[in-house]
């Protein structure tokens, strides 16, 4: 997963881990809805090929 704004690449392994760090710690769920816990801004899937 990739933010095009703070240019920061999150692994897909690390995703689940960092998402419960974060509900635990700031209480913020953005991770789950596909979004940057930094800025907000939706996340790009770079495994998907072709986009839409």
């Amino acid at each position: 997963m990739y933010c095009p704004r703070c240019d920061r690449t999150l692994k897909r392994e690390n995703i689940e881990r960092v998402n419960e760090e974060l509900k635990s710690k700031f209480d913020r769920d953005s991770l789950e809805h596909g979004r940057c816990p930094v800025c907000s801004t939706q996340l790009i899937d770079l495994a998907k090929k072709g986009g839409k």
